[in-house]
């Protein structure tokens, strides 16, 4: 089930002060996600151990964005285990999106105009004692119709599929670049519990100026560098956060084995000389009955436009 870059300076790429935009009230009317420092919580509070419960009878699901575009990012998601893994419980959904336009507008049947997302999405969720991944690019998702069904949907209410549903001129579909051999989620293999009883995951996101973008999973106990005062041969500071030599590369088993997964990206075609800055932001679901506990950090971010603070 799918519940769900660019240069300036040295000294600001290196910045790890992030900004959110102001979002509106549908992106994330259930308040799930709560941004504080470099960190997107599950929960209100900024409490590791306060989460999401979701009391309704439907998924529900919360999107936030950055204020700034960027190219390269690492992610370290953070999923809260059981001290007793229950094979078949899951909770719910934690996604680093990017690659995202918000301008689009399309027409539903009824003749409304309506905005519509384009993103790529890179998600995981647990599954007992299994962390599990998907990557898709999504096209024509309505963001004020968010909660319910298995996937996200388009101006119409209909769940985006994989084959693509025409809507006017435009086409509202999900394309799957990494899911399971014969489900949605693909396993990641190597992912242990640390001793706060996290399974921690590394993900980073790499930009080309050939129009694809490279996401790579590692071990997320072990996986960023400190902060470094020392220059590289190229003369840029080295930077916190960033994916270390030697960190240690999960298995991915599903409808590929590749780690990192290649995806194109949406300005492929435009045939840049370097990587497209772009939107990018966070995304939670939270199963109906259950309680989901977890956070996303961003200890590194590449080319930052300016350095701002998380909006109130």
């Amino acid at each position: 089930m799918k519940l769900s870059k660019v240069l300036l300076s040295s000294a600001v790429a290196a910045a790890l002060v992030f900004g959110f935009a102001g979002c509106a009230d549908n992106e994330d009317e259930h308040n799930i996600l709560y941004v504080k420092g470099d960190t997107a919580y599950i929960g209100d509070s900024g409490n590791d151990s306060v989460g999401y419960t979701n009391d309704s009878d439907v998924t529900y699901r919360g999107f936030r964005t950055l204020k700034t575009k960027h190219t390269d990012a690492v992610a370290i998601f953070y999923l809260k285990g059981a001290e007793t893994e229950d094979a078949s419980e899951r909770t719910g959904v934690l996604g680093y999106v990017f690659d995202l336009n918000k301008d689009k507008k399309v027409r539903n049947d009824a003749g409304d105009s309506k905005t519509v997302y384009d993103f790529t999405a890179v998600s995981l969720r647990k599954n007992g004692d299994k962390i599990q991944a998907y990557i898709s690019r999504f096209e024509g998702v309505d963001p004020s119709n968010m909660d319910g069904g298995n996937n996200f949907k388009d101006v119409n209410g209909d769940e985006l599929n994989s084959t693509g549903k025409v809507i006017g001129e435009h086409n509202a579909k999900e394309t799957e670049y990494l899911k399971g051999a014969s489900g949605a989620y693909a396993t990641l293999g190597g992912v242990t519990k640390d001793a706060d009883g996290y399974y921690k995951v590394a993900v980073e996101v790499t930009a080309a100026a050939s129009g694809v973008y490279s996401v790579k999973f590692y071990d997320g106990n072990d996986a960023t560098a400190e902060e470094k005062g020392e220059t590289n041969d190229a003369g840029d500071t080295v930077k916190t956060g960033q994916i270390k030599a030697g960190a240690k590369v999960l298995t991915i088993a599903g409808n590929t084995t590749s780690n990192p997964v290649t995806i194109d990206a949406s300005w492929k075609a435009d045939g840049l000389s370097k990587p497209k800055q772009t939107d990018m932001g966070f995304y939670a679901a939270v199963y109906p009955k259950k309680t989901l506990e977890g956070k996303i950090q961003l200890p590194y971010i590449l080319n930052e436009d300016e350095v701002i603070e998380w909006e109130d």
